[in-house]
């Protein structure tokens, strides 16, 4: 009997826990301003580049100019092809300007479709192409070399692109 009472005791002792309290509903959260902050400046600032792209079509009369959901404009040569898909190995010929027609790059580049080894521009335009087939690009920084360019493509910079795919 009296192990009995020493297991409920212990029982008790061991089993009951004061609650911890809880955090109040209105509690203050602390928030990147910062993040916040370059988010919404490079949002405004993708907004511009995509009104500057609409002022550069619309004065060089580029009406031909087909514009995708990415924000990019292009015009594609046809030549009839089968499409590539995902995993071909492919080279691509390109030259890369800027919108006042200073050469920037000219290269040629072996990719594999799909494999994200190029701007994120060309590698969504692939699917579109075909070998031998042709395009010319005008592309949003953000769709380019983004906030942090390269040694040849400044930050921030619009381009235009003249592809090839062989």
């Amino acid at each position: 009997m009296k192990k009995i009472l020493i297991f409920i005791l212990l029982s008790v002792l061991c089993g009951c826990h004061r609650t911890k309290p809880q955090s109040p509903s209105n509690r203050y959260h602390k928030s990147d301003t910062i993040g916040v902050g370059m988010v919404l400046l490079n949002q405004r600032l993708a907004e511009e580049a995509d009104v500057e792209l609409r002022k550069y079509v619309k004065t060089k009369g580029l009406n031909d100019l087909q514009l995708t959901e990415t924000g990019v404009w292009y015009k594609q040569e046809m030549v009839k092809t089968s499409r590539l898909k995902k995993g071909d190995v492919i080279t691509l010929s390109y030259a890369i300007s800027s919108l006042q027609d200073s050469l920037l790059l000219n290269t040629e580049q072996v990719v594999t479709v799909g494999k994200r080894e190029t701007i994120a521009a060309i590698d969504d335009m692939l699917y579109e192409l075909g070998r031998g087939e042709r395009v010319e690009m005008l592309v949003p920084w953000h769709q380019a070399y983004g906030a942090t360019g390269n040694k040849y493509v400044p930050a921030y910079t619009n381009i235009k692109i003249e592809l090839e795919v062989q």
